[in-house]
């Protein structure tokens, strides 16, 4: 999980397997919680989605109440440059947010995953408001949204899309941007103040 305080300041959590059956109920997306009692360590994890060094952990004493005395932020979003990631300045496989026009919506693909199971993929190709181009992958839940909504009659001339706790991949031997299997989410002209934003900037 990420978990955001009304700084805007994330963290990531996770919650002990037995006592996930007394606590999951308040597991819920943009739930705002009043949590108690988190043990605070290291994060030492493969993958680090937010710039916090440290990670949660809820435990036998952690408690937990649902709140609706939030005064932060919906969302938090850093977004990436889209120069930046062509040009190689960042590693693969680094954590980011990115928002761009849908220039190109190539086709649905079938993919095979390690665990034997069938996927989906999708890429588009997407620009910035200083008309930087990269090409994007959506996996999964993600390409099937995004594939059905270009392709839908009453969308948006102008499709914006916004994934928060992206990566950056290798696509055909260039630097991309992708969604992660594990934690990413996409907006697509959804009313959120970044995309109303940025449709204002483009003109």
């Amino acid at each position: 999980m990420i978990c955001m305080d009304e700084e805007g300041h994330q963290i990531q959590a996770s919650c002990m397997h037995r006592i996930l059956p007394r606590l999951q109920e308040y597991f819920k997306l943009d739930e705002c919680l009043l949590i108690t009692r988190p043990s605070l360590a290291p994060n030492n994890s493969t993958y680090n989605y937010t710039k916090n060094n440290q990670k949660l952990t809820f435990s036998f004493f952690t408690q937990i109440q649902k709140s609706q005395d939030w005064n932060g932020p919906k969302y938090n979003f850093s977004f990436v440059n889209f120069k930046d990631v062509v040009q190689n300045r960042l590693e693969v496989n680094t954590t980011v947010d990115f928002i761009g026009y849908v220039e190109v919506c190539f086709n649905l693909e079938d993919t095979n995953k390690k665990d034997g199971t069938k996927g989906k993929r999708l890429n588009v190709k997407l620009k910035d408001l200083e008309n930087h181009q990269i090409i994007g992958t959506l996996w999964d839940e993600f390409a099937i949204r995004m594939h059905a909504y270009f392709n839908a009659e009453n969308r948006e001339k102008y499709v914006v899309m916004v994934v928060h706790f992206g990566v950056v991949n290798l696509y055909k031997g260039k630097r991309g941007l992708s969604t992660s299997f594990d934690i990413s989410r996409i907006f697509i002209d959804t009313d959120i103040d970044e995309i109303t934003t940025f449709r204002q900037s483009g003109g």
